[in-house]
């Protein structure tokens, strides 16, 4: 699995290979939330680059845990791993709203058996400008200007997520057991 630039992902379906694309996520999606898509593509290539030392993953078995409720990233989690279908997906607070904020983390736990991997978006990656730009589009004080800045950040960050290493993009950690996280205080 290359860690640099790639938009393949591989992963086995009940032992079949399956070579998942970018592109195919984007079909999936049909969506605006790009920016969303994009970093749990990527979370998920680091996640499955973790789980697939000795073999490759494979959907079956796995279940996510999400810190990120946004439709971008439900969209890239269930084309890549299928749990959303199967009841294998859980968001650390299913009270949160599915729209960025500050408090939010870019954060997953995907466990396959009893092997759990924590990956997490490196803290810095999303500029404060971000947030703020969220904060003032959700506003009653938005300006049309404000909506088309917002869509340049989205832009330029999904672009640089694909020109850094997933190594330097993502914190990932391993553990040999089977974790499902407490609620964690927003690092990102």
């Amino acid at each position: 699995m290359k860690l640099l630039t790639s938009e393949i992902l591989e992963i086995l379906e009940d032992g079949q290979f399956q070579r998942l694309t970018y592109a195919g996520l984007l079909a999936f999606h049909q969506g605006n939330a790009i920016w969303g898509a994009s970093v749990g593509y990527r979370a998920m290539q680091a996640a499955g680059w973790a789980l697939s030392h000795e073999q490759l993953w494979d959907r079956r078995g796995l279940f996510v845990v999400s810190a990120h409720p946004g439709p971008g990233v439900r969209d890239a989690i269930e084309f890549v791993t299928r749990c959303v279908s199967r009841k294998r997906f859980q968001l650390l607070d299913p009270h949160q709203p599915a729209v960025c904020n500050q408090h939010m983390q870019f954060r997953w736990w995907v466990t396959q058996h009893d092997r759990t991997v924590d990956v997490e978006l490196r803290e810095g990656f999303v500029p404060a400008q971000f947030f703020e730009l969220v904060e003032q589009v959700e506003s009653e004080q938005k300006t049309p200007s404000d909506s088309l800045t917002l869509e340049k950040v989205k832009a330029e960050l999904t672009e640089r997520l694909w020109h850094e290493p997933l190594t330097t993009l993502f914190e990932v950690t391993a553990s040999g057991t089977t974790t499902v996280p407490d609620r964690l205080a927003c690092t990102n």
